[in-house]
């Protein structure tokens, strides 16, 4: 259907809010979070309006709203070419880390600003930084670049590239290579893999002992860029073709 761009639209004859079987839910999911029944209310709505009209249950933290009657026309066609009303599985979770970052991002944009405080550390200039901060700047440039929208936080080099070259020589990121290579192959930015970056990443891996999984920089990265670093919570966002564009290998900034 897909591949004729064909709009598919899963439609329950009943929706039981007390017994959701498994095939029911992964239907609910796929539609982010909405289930669309054509009940015998919504018949005839629809020979009335003289369009479709399907009852819209959608998904809350208490379980469902109380259902509404929509119009077909209402309904949002993303790339996946399953509809929603309203984007119960997505919306707020990209809003919440949207916020988040914002922290990160404003924090960076006033180094200058001694009151100024990373919500990891203060920032007095990255001549002074440690690790942390060097990482944190870096991933944030990463991010700004695979957005198509490059800020240096870390320097002064014209683009991402450079950057990474300049900084991971030094040694300022050398224990950060194994992250930041995953962070950049689950991004629009892979196609430098195949480059310098590439190769100065893999001399990085050998010249310095790198951080794991399970380290508190790992573990911080992974919360602010769950898109990219989160395995299960990427499935979940390419499963519904909702991944967003910075973090979509397929798609180059």
């Amino acid at each position: 259907y897909e591949r004729e761009g064909i709009p598919l639209l899963w439609v329950l004859s009943s929706f039981d809010l007390d017994r959701v079987p498994q095939a029911v839910s992964d239907v609910v999911h796929r539609h982010r979070g909405n289930a669309f029944v054509l009940d015998q209310q919504a018949v005839y709505a629809s020979r009335e309006q003289r369009t479709l009209i399907l009852l819209c249950y959608l998904r809350s933290d208490a379980g469902f709203d109380a259902p509404r009657l929509v119009r077909f026309d209402e309904l949002t066609f993303p790339e996946s070419r399953l509809p929603y009303l309203e984007d119960r599985l997505f919306a707020e979770f990209f809003e919440t880390i949207k916020q988040q970052r914002q922290l990160y991002f404003e924090a960076l944009r006033a180094l200058g600003d001694q009151t100024k405080i990373l919500p990891v550390q203060r920032l007095t200039g990255f001549e002074k930084c440690d690790g942390i901060a060097w990482l944190i700047a870096a991933a944030f440039s990463l991010l700004t670049a695979a957005e198509g929208r490059f800020e240096n936080f870390s320097g002064r080099s014209p683009n991402i590239k450079a950057m990474l070259n300049g900084y991971l020589a030094p040694g300022h990121l050398t224990p950060y290579a194994k992250l930041l290579h995953e962070l950049i192959q689950n991004s629009s930015l892979r196609p430098l893999l195949d480059g310098s970056v590439g190769v100065h990443l893999n001399r990085s891996f050998a010249s310095a002992v790198q951080v794991e999984q399970s380290s508190a920089e790992w573990q911080l990265l992974k919360e602010l860029f769950p898109e990219a670093l989160n395995p299960i919570i990427r499935l979940q966002l390419q499963e519904a073709k909702a991944l967003p564009a910075w973090a979509d290998p397929d798609r180059p900034a």
